[in-house]
């Protein structure tokens, strides 16, 4: 007896590690995923600096949910030329400029904080040429994922770029807020730039396979007709871009609150700001390591509902938390839940396209995704207009509702 379950939990040993490590030997990968990591860090890294700088000035959600928001706007709408631009040029080229620009929009960010004339449009501003930037840079970076990885292995590897994400979303706003605690905002803002930098020094040492590209020379608008038509077709993509972009919107009013609960909720200060954001961070670590072990979900579909209801419940419960150890955890469950949700996601996505098209069919996940920040802002303003509490109740039912709407119409959701 003993011994047949000491060799069926060796043989579960196995299988997590191939799915989970093997892929680390491929060198391309290495190097994409340390320069993930760099990327990731130094933007959890702005995002919550910029978060507190922006409530520093103005004492309000709203602003802080305008200052992510505003990425998202230039994201969706010249998301599907980063696609096109992702299917025709080099993908590593891609990143580099992108990130050479976003350590440039950092040192001016810096800038405007020591001489002491940063106000919070100019964040506002600097966010939505970041999301001008990100509109270019995430498809390509999702399509190179593709490039480099067998597609046997794809949800590993989504899960552990998913790590590093969750990683640096853990580490980026507790070192934020534990350098906001003892030295000035744009020391911050340097330290954003250097990881910017070396993303881009990691990124060229990337080895991109060669790719058929398409002969004839075709219009931009050409290449984007083909993309969208092809996400149309191929279902459930379609149902899942509507979907993600609802979920993106109206369902993460919690993002732009968590600073609001630290100062003025739990009056915890810089320092609990971090600590809450990195609960959550840490939610969203150990959510990918789980994923990056154990690899393909079946259930897509499913993993999605069950995953959004999770999130919805633990962000409405953290709503009434007036204990820093409950709230604590409630973000970390809440961040748990994240990874699943958008790993199954990606994946189907990933899926569907081959490598001619997948610029161009990622760009369209990537407007979905990029409703994202506007839904700080949505939550910003639902938080001024009906209270925190009641901001965060109403976000949970613009969730899992809907998402259970979607899984009993689709049954290509519910397939998948």
């Amino acid at each position: 007896m003993a011994a047949g379950m000491k060799a069926r939990a060796a043989a579960a040993l196995m299988r997590i590690r191939p799915g989970g490590l093997d892929i680390l030997a491929l060198p391309a990968f290495r190097n994409l995923l340390a320069a993930g990591v760099m990327f990731d860090f130094s933007g959890n890294l702005r995002l919550a600096a910029q978060s507190w700088v922006v409530l520093d000035l103005t004492g309000s959600a709203l602003w802080v949910g305008l200052s992510a928001g505003a990425r998202g706007v230039p994201a969706i709408v010249f998301g599907l030329f980063g696609g096109v631009a992702a299917d025709r040029f080099p993908r590593k080229a891609v990143l580099a400029a992108g990130w050479t620009v976003l350590a440039i929009l950092a040192v001016a960010t810096g800038l405007l904080i020591v001489t002491g004339e940063v106000e919070a449009w100019h964040i506002v501003a600097f966010s939505a040429a970041t999301g001008t930037v990100i509109a270019f840079t995430l498809p390509a970076s999702l399509s190179l994922v593709a490039s480099l990885v067998p597609g046997t292995r794809i949800s590993n590897a989504l899960g552990l770029t998913s790590l590093s994400w969750s990683s640096m979303e853990m580490a980026g706003p507790a070192i934020a807020g534990a350098m906001l605690a003892w030295a000035t905002a744009d020391v911050v803002f340097w330290v954003v730039a250097g990881g910017y930098a070396a993303a881009v020094i990691i990124i060229m040492r990337v080895r991109e396979p060669e790719r058929q590209r398409a002969v004839e020379k075709r219009s931009v608008f050409a290449d984007l007709r083909e993309g969208v038509s092809f996400v149309r077709r191929a279902q459930p993509l379609a149902v899942l871009t509507v979907l993600a972009f609802l979920q993106n919107l109206f369902a993460v009013a919690i993002m732009p609150l968590v600073p609001v609960y630290a100062r003025d909720v739990l009056h915890a200060g810089a320092a609990g700001y971090g600590l809450l954001a990195g609960a959550m961070g840490a939610g969203f670590l150990c959510g990918a390591l789980t994923i990056s072990a154990f690899g393909n979900f079946r259930r897509k579909g499913l993993t999605m509902l069950l995953s959004g209801l999770v999130w919805d419940s633990g962000a409405a419960a953290f709503g009434f938390s007036r204990s820093m150890p409950l709230s604590m955890t409630l973000l970390f469950i809440v961040g748990f839940s994240g990874p699943f949700w958008h790993n199954a996601a990606v994946s189907v996505f990933q899926s569907r396209a081959g490598d001619q098209m997948r610029g161009r069919v990622m760009s369209v996940w990537g407007i979905a995704s990029e409703a994202f920040p506007i839904g700080w802002m949505v939550g910003g303003a639902l938080a001024v207009t009906f209270g925190n509490e009641q901001a965060l109740i109403i976000s949970a039912l613009c969730g899992t509702p809907v998402a259970l709407l979607f899984f009993l119409l689709s049954p290509s959701f519910r397939k998948v």
